[in-house]
């Protein structure tokens, strides 16, 4: 199968790259996880995924197969990086398409000097939480509750630099932190439960 990486995409194509990103959430839509891309439209799609920097594999008459999308921060002196978004096509699953997407972004983000990239997803999307952990060596760093959700979430981070031996430490004590004021300040759907632990 041929495809490209490319860095721009024709606005002809929004709506075929929008179809493309809900087919993508079905299967966690039909078990009852409610990912709010799921709710795109074509503005949604211009201001919160085509808005940062992003790549798309395409096939030879261009039409996307995959996403990944990232908004770049800063922070004190450092520059880092939050997933939007990373689709894949489900007719298109294991052919690759991810791990290109996933290489063209960390070059990226290497060579304009990122030195982390922050992602999220559903603690039960159990395909995308071992994509994160196995394919992108990501480690859990916090924990969260989004409005207009109904799940909570695991928040990854992967480090682009060399990091500090005691890292690794610093993580798991940040993520159980945030673990537990998740668990005690929202509910699934990211509203505030005011510690009645319903």
């Amino acid at each position: 199968m041929n495809y490209k990486i490319v860095s721009k995409v024709c606005e002809d194509k929004y709506e075929s790259l929008l179809k493309m990103i809900h087919e993508s959430f079905e299967e966690y839509e039909k078990k009852g996880l409610h990912f709010t891309c799921c709710d795109y439209d074509c503005l949604d799609l211009k201001s919160k995924v085509l808005n940062g920097m992003y790549f798309v594999a395409v096939d030879d008459n261009q039409n996307p197969l995959g996403i990944t999308s990232v908004s770049i921060k800063c922070s004190e002196n450092e520059k880092w990086a939050y997933e939007n978004i990373t689709a894949i096509s489900p007719s298109y699953k294991g052919k690759g398409i991810g791990t290109a997407l996933y290489k063209a972004r960390t070059e990226y983000l290497k060579e304009i000097n990122c030195s982390y990239i922050l992602s999220d997803t559903a603690t039960d999307a159990i395909n995308s939480v071992l994509w994160h952990m196995k394919k992108c060596n990501c480690k859990k760093y916090g924990f969260q509750s989004f409005p207009n959700t109904n799940y909570y979430s695991y928040v990854f981070r992967e480090d682009l630099k060399d990091r500090l031996v005691w890292s690794p430490l610093f993580y798991r004590i940040r993520f159980f932190m945030a673990y537990i004021r998740t668990k005690m300040l929202k509910r699934k759907d990211g509203s505030i439960r005011w510690l009645n632990l319903r």
